[in-house]
């Protein structure tokens, strides 16, 4: 059971993080995606996961991989960081979330 808590907060963390950087509401998803409004507010809470099918959704109407919501990739970033930058710098939570938005952006770009 606990594994599957901390996989539906990754899930809500990273969903609020990219309604965050679009600038959208639960709202938003509602209307545009035609999802149950009580759905969303449990996807955001992290009281439920969605199927695979609404995370593909969610992933190609945020223009992301669907892994950018499954996965909490902060120690990778810093792993990855920590190599180009001749390791053993800390890293700010925003320097990392820089990092993880300009290898989105770049993911992007090859579509």
């Amino acid at each position: 059971m606990g594994a599957e808590k901390n996989f539906r907060e990754v899930f809500a963390k990273r969903l609020n993080y990219y309604m965050s950087i679009n600038n959208k509401r639960q709202i938003d998803l509602v209307e545009d995606l035609r999802i149950p409004r009580a759905t969303v507010s449990n996807w955001c809470n992290g009281k439920k996961m969605p199927e695979m099918v609404k995370i593909d959704m969610l992933a190609k109407y945020f223009n992301i991989n669907r892994s950018d919501l499954l996965e909490d990739k902060r120690e990778k970033i810093e792993t990855i960081a920590a190599h180009h930058a001749g390791g053993g710098e800390d890293w700010t939570e925003d320097e990392l979330q820089a990092i993880e938005d300009f290898k989105a952006f770049i993911r992007s770009r090859r579509k």
